[in-house]
C-alpha cells in the first residue's frame, strides 16, 4: 500500500467514526428537544398523575409548564453552565434550553452531512462507497439494540402496581428507538446494495476473461 493509500484509508475510518458520533449525537439531543418540549411533556405529566388528580389540576400543571417553558433561563452556549449549576428541574423544560438543544442537534446533523460526503468521495468506486456508508448508518442504529434491551430491563424492574409507568417508557424511548431503528434497516440496505454490486461487477469481470 502507497503512502498516499495509506493516509486516504485512514481518513475514510477517521471521518467514518466521526459520521457515527455526529449522527447518534444528532439523534440524542434531537430526542432530547422533543422531551423538553410542552406538547410532549404535558401528556406525561397527565397520564402520569391521572389517577391522582382532577381536570382542573391537570390544567394548573399545563399551565405551570408552559410557564416554565417561558422562563428565561440561559442564552447561547451559556445554556451549559446552566445545567452544569442547575437551580432548578424546570430550567431544562425551559425554551432557552430546549433552543439550544435544537440548534446543536441541527449542527451536528450538518457534519454529519459533511462527514458523510466526505467518506464517499474517500472511498474508491461505488461498490466500496456503498459498503462504507451503509456500514456506518448501521453503526449509529445500534443503540436502537441498547435502548430495546434498557426499556424491556427497566420494565422488569417496575412493581406490579407501577404499571402505568410502562407505556410512559414507551413513550420516552419509542420516538428514538424509532430514528435509530430507521438507521439500522438502512444501513443493512445500502451495505447489501454496496455488497450486491461488488459481486455483480466481480462477476461481469470474470465472464469476460
Amino acid at each position: 500500500m502507497s503512502v498516499g493509500g495509506f493516509f486516504r484509508r485512514l481518513g475514510l475510518w477517521m471521518f467514518q467514526i466521526l459520521l457515527i458520533l455526529s449522527i447518534v449525537l444528532a439523534v440524542l439531543l434531537g430526542g432530547a428537544a422533543h422531551m423538553t418540549n410542552p406538547s410532549f411533556l404535558k401528556p406525561i405529566a397527565g397520564q402520569l398523575m391521572a389517577s391522582q388528580i382532577s381536570a382542573s389540576d391537570n390544567a394548573s400543571i399545563d399551565q405551570y409548564i408552559d410557564s416554565s417553558y417561558e422562563k428565561k433561563v440561559c442564552s447561547g452556549y451559556g445554556c451549559l453552565q446552566m445545567l452544569k449549576n442547575l437551580q432548578s428541574p424546570t430550567d431544562i423544560i425551559s425554551r432557552d434550553f430546549n433552543d439550544f438543544l435544537k440548534s446543536q442537534a441541527f449542527i451536528l446533523a450538518g457534519l454529519a452531512v459533511m462527514f458523510g460526503i466526505l467518506v464517499l468521495l474517500l472511498a474508491r468506486g461505488w461498490p466500496a462507497k456503498l459498503m462504507s456508508f451503509g456500514t456506518s448508518l448501521f453503526m449509529s442504529g445500534i443503540p436502537y439494540v441498547v435502548l430495546i434491551f434498557l426499556k424491556g430491563y427497566a420494565a422488569s424492574m417496575f412493581p406490579s402496581d407501577m404499571g402505568n409507568l410502562k407505556p410512559l417508557m414507551d413513550m420516552i424511548i419509542n420516538p428514538i428507538a424509532r430514528v435509530f431503528l430507521w438507521l439500522l434497516i438502512s444501513g443493512i440496505v445500502v451495505l447489501a446494495s454496496g455488497i450486491g454490486l461488488r459481486m455483480y461487477l466481480k462477476k461481469g469481470k470474470s465472464e469476460k476473461k
